[in-house]
């Protein structure tokens, strides 16, 4: 994040806000990493809306006569599958600002808003694990000799 942002991005599990100002307007990216929906409002105004499921979508709109692009872009499948977003801002071609935002460290926060660790993940999977391995085993058994197998 560039010194131009008032306000720093925010981030949860599944959908982020990011912030630019550029000369009094401040221009909101919201997206969801699930629907791929991104909207892009500047001061609080809807002006482009877009559901993509690409690697990267482009959004362009004019204010004050000035063309701006904001970019919502994931550089490779490896920064897909670790959550890495990148947000690019650009005023009449130039790029003024952008934002990167790591979506992994959200997952399994919780209400303790504990960053993400894998030793934390498989402790908590565990128990699901077990629990559908205990189900599947007694209902087949259960089936089987039901059934006079």
């Amino acid at each position: 994040m560039n010194d131009q942002n008032k306000k720093a991005p925010s981030a949860t599990w599944k959908q982020a806000e990011v912030y630019f100002d550029h000369e009094d307007h401040q221009i909101t990216v919201w997206f969801s990493t699930y629907s791929g929906l991104e909207k892009i409002y500047v001061d609080g105004e809807l002006v482009s809306q877009a559901r993509s499921w690409h690697m990267r979508n482009t959004h362009n709109f004019k204010v004050d006569d000035k063309e701006y692009t904001v970019e919502v872009a994931v550089k490779s499948c490896k920064n897909l599958l670790l959550g890495i977003y990148n947000v690019y801002f650009s005023v009449d071609g130039q790029r003024v600002d952008q934002d990167e935002l790591e979506f992994m460290k959200y997952i399994g926060q919780g209400h303790k808003g504990k960053p993400f660790t894998w030793k934390r993940f498989i402790l908590t999977f565990i128990p699901f694990l077990l629990a559908g391995f205990a189900v599947g085993y007694f209902s087949a058994k259960y089936l089987i000799q039901w059934f006079g197998g």
